[in-house]
């Protein structure tokens, strides 16, 4: 076990008055309960991933605040169970209050009855205009085999919205709940170069064609087809602010949404280029590790790392580590 996760486990073990000082056991306990793994072991590097990002977010792996799936690189998914997004929410300093506003129109889903759709205001003190997310349950719902979706339609609906909400209010980033862990497929994050034109011209199209909106629901303003459009991340995120936008009837609002579409596609594309020649490019990992001037900016190095440099230079990162103590 490197210095870095043992003194992690250490803070996490203090911070929570767990009782136990063993490191080694902590770690033990974690990576049996803190880990969804299908096949093979836990490695440190996955380890130490997963509580970095719990102690950014002042979360609990023990009582499944937070806990991580394995991904195709050895990384992790760090998954928000509904405990840890209230904790995080209710601890933001500038977050001054929360409420949510329900569709009078109701659904079916497998005999229980559920509204259409679920608002979730969040105000903070320091923005004059509240946060306004509305969360359509026909497109968040989950329909595939038994979920809890099927005994809870209303409440699981309504944490949806105020994630999505809190993600925009706020800008909480690299985290997923449940469901999104669930579905979690890297092909459907960073859309390729060709990917976003084609997405660009058929957003505009759309847009701009009045006999395609007149048959969608008008209810719906453009702060909110902004907010879906600007919070998009991925080819699901953007196809839903897609159809969001062609619900838009004045004209001068579908000019808007068409001018952020396009813009969100470039940024995406932008920003999907950029990771591409980083990832190319050579790391001096030497050099960043002795530019580390905190734990912090250790920790956030340590997560860039593959496995396989986090192992080459483990006696540096270790070293480092000490000479914070």
């Amino acid at each position: 076990m490197s210095n870095a996760l043992a003194i992690l486990s250490e803070n996490m073990a203090s911070k929570f008055e767990l009782g136990i000082n063993s490191s080694s056991e902590i770690i033990g306990i974690l990576k049996q309960t803190a880990f969804k793994q299908k096949e093979g072991a836990v490695t440190d590097a996955q380890m130490t991933a997963l509580l970095i990002v719990a102690q950014q977010y002042g979360l609990n792996p023990f009582t499944k605040e937070i806990y991580a799936y394995p991904d195709k690189n050895n990384g992790i998914v760090p998954v928000v169970g509904v405990d840890g997004w209230s904790r995080i929410i209710n601890n933001h300093p500038q977050i001054d209050g929360i409420s949510f506003n329900y569709s009078d129109e109701v659904t079916d889903h497998k005999g229980k009855v559920a509204h259409r759709w679920i608002e979730c205001v969040i105000t903070r003190k320091d923005r004059s205009s509240p946060t306004i997310v509305r969360e359509y349950f026909d497109e968040v719902c989950r329909t595939v085999g038994y979920t809890p979706w099927d005994t809870h339609p209303k409440r699981l609906h309504r944490h949806k919205a105020l994630i999505q909400c809190a993600r925009i209010a706020v800008g909480f980033s690299g985290i997923y709940d449940e469901d999104e862990a669930a579905g979690f497929d890297e092909k459907e994050i960073n859309p390729s170069s060709s990917q976003a034109d084609k997405k660009t011209e058929t957003i505009l199209s759309g847009l701009n064609k009045k006999s395609t909106v007149i048959d969608h629901e008008p209810n719906v303003t453009l702060v909110e087809v902004i907010d879906a459009i600007n919070s998009a991340n991925g080819r699901k995120e953007l196809d839903s602010a897609r159809e969001l936008a062609l619900k838009l009837t004045v004209q001068g609002n579908i000019d808007k949404a068409g001018e952020a579409y396009k813009a969100r596609v470039a940024h995406l594309t932008e920003l999907h280029a950029k990771k591409k020649v980083q990832a190319e490019a050579p790391v001096n990992w030497e050099h960043s590790i002795k530019e580390c001037g905190d734990v912090t900016s250790l920790q956030q190095l340590i997560l860039e790392m593959p496995d396989d440099i986090q192992l080459e230079y483990g006696t540096m990162i270790d070293e480092k580590f000490d000479s914070f103590r």
